[in-house]
């Protein structure tokens, strides 16, 4: 028992068997990993592209969130039209009757484009195609268009 006293002394803050156990696990790892060097290859690669891929989306996201113009933001305007009109606006909410399209439509857009109000002006506008599958089921997509002006 004398023998084996200091081994278990719990009177210290840290336990000295504490860093043998981790020395003899990282042994075992190390073991491991050369009998199985395509595994341990492949298990690399998938991290360093994981970890490449979430850095990218990151990166993405963060340039896509912050002020694309800077100097210029004060002077962007985007006009919003009652296009709906009082029978078809969306029901629903405390402002729904209040708010207004978010996008213009395609002759809003041509009008105010054609009204040269602006020194430098830009139309975007909203459209929705139906693009055809595999399986031959129409899919509704919606984005934004822009005029060339």
């Amino acid at each position: 028992m004398a023998g084996t006293a200091g081994r278990f002394d719990t009177t210290g803050d840290r336990d000295p068997g504490a860093v043998g156990m981790l020395a003899y696990y990282l042994g075992l790892a190390v073991r491991s990993l050369r009998r199985n060097i395509p595994l341990m290859v492949l298990l690399v690669m998938v991290v360093g592209f994981g970890i490449g891929a979430s850095m990218t989306v990151l990166t993405t996201l963060r340039a896509m969130a912050i002020d694309p113009i800077p100097d210029k933001s004060s002077q962007l305007f985007v006009p919003q039209i009652d296009a709906w009109g009082p029978p078809t606006r969306p029901r629903g909410g405390p402002d729904a009757g209040n708010r207004l399209p978010d996008q213009l439509t395609y002759r809003d857009a041509v009008a105010l484009v054609k009204a040269q109000r602006a020194i430098r002006q830009t139309a975007m506008y909203a459209v929705s195609l139906n693009m055809t599958g595999a399986d031959g089921a129409p899919t509704p997509i919606s984005g934004r268009a822009h005029s060339r002006t």
